[in-house]
């Protein structure tokens, strides 16, 4: 094992120390003088499980929650005896925080990290580009995972704090980096603004005034087969006035999310060509995804003149054209 390799009684430092398990086994088996655990936790639960990981080390055990390469820059030269990174996995990152760390450690130290590993499906790059825009748009990380769904798309459920960011394998393998920004940072959106609830919450005020449409007429006249009839009639279209105004709310979200994720990246452009691409990579290919979820889909096929009006989504050349207006 590599640790059994590495000196003992040193000054450590590892960069990357997620939920702490590894640097667990960093302080039994080299037992370092000083560790110190650099890592931007994710959430708060997870800062309070590694404080509580390493409450009984005093001193030995030292916690920092900022960015890995922040830290290492601020580390005196020829301080460290080895380090462990073990952050981003992302190339340009990782290069920036073997850079600093060469300096950081003596000449006889050794600067080690881990191999490039994927989460949910998710490449750490991803996971890394998530941290930062949920920082830059003041929300908590949600979960984020990848799965097969037929087309190029992603959809976000639950709520601010409690969210899941889901994104195709399709979509990942379709979009350059900056576009699959733009793509999570509308989703994030959808979560901050708390979308998904909204929506629910539409749809059961539409199910609740068709019930009571069903029982007034029901109960306005005589109780036969043609009462009957005039009730679920009358149900269907007080619950369908309802959800035209809900499905507009849903269009008019659908801009706002658009619009939230240019200011959170800077621009719309990206946004702009990932739509472009995934109306593209979706023509002639079945969507694996239930009719249910579609909804929440960032993606939703054009209809035509009459099915716009229960669309949830407006038309994707208007959101082209709003994102580079």
């Amino acid at each position: 094992m590599l640790l059994e390799q590495l000196p003992t009684s040193g000054t450590v430092a590892e960069f990357g120390t997620g939920d702490g398990s590894f640097a667990e086994s960093i302080n039994r088996i080299t037992r370092p003088e000083t560790l110190s655990l650099v890592d931007q936790c994710e959430s708060s639960e997870e800062r309070q499980a590694v404080k509580r990981r390493f409450s009984e080390q005093g001193d030995t055990v030292r916690l920092r929650d900022a960015e890995p390469i922040t830290v290492l820059r601020e580390t005196d030269t020829d301080s460290l005896d080895w380090v462990y990174i073990n952050s981003f996995h992302e190339c340009k990152a990782t290069l920036a925080e073997l850079k600093e760390s060469q300096r950081a450690v003596t000449d006889d130290g050794y600067t080690t990290g881990d191999d490039y590993k994927i989460v949910n499906g998710v490449i750490p790059a991803v996971h890394q580009m998530v941290r930062r825009l949920c920082r830059d748009m003041n929300i908590e990380v949600p979960r984020l995972m990848v799965m097969d769904m037929g087309v190029p798309n992603a959809f976000a459920v639950g709520r601010k704090g409690a969210g899941v960011v889901v994104v195709s394998s399709e979509l990942m393998q379709l979009l350059d980096n900056d576009e699959l920004e733009g793509v999570i940072a509308h989703e994030l959106a959808h979560i901050k603004n708390r979308d998904v609830i909204t929506m629910v919450v539409g749809q059961s005020i539409g199910m609740l005034v068709g019930y009571v449409a069903y029982f007034a007429v029901l109960f306005s006249g005589e109780r036969n087969i043609g009462s009957w009839l005039m009730a679920m009639v009358a149900s269907s279209l007080a619950n369908a006035l309802v959800m035209v105004f809900v499905l507009a709310i849903s269009r008019y979200r659908e801009y706002v999310a658009d619009a939230d994720a240019r200011r959170a990246i800077g621009t719309g452009e990206p946004l702009a060509r990932a739509l472009e691409k995934i109306s593209r990579g979706a023509e002639g290919r079945e969507s694996a995804v239930d009719d249910s979820m579609n909804a929440l889909c960032i993606f939703n096929a054009d209809k035509g003149l009459f099915e716009k009006l229960f669309s949830t989504h407006p038309p994707t050349e208007k959101r082209i054209q709003r994102l580079r207006s």
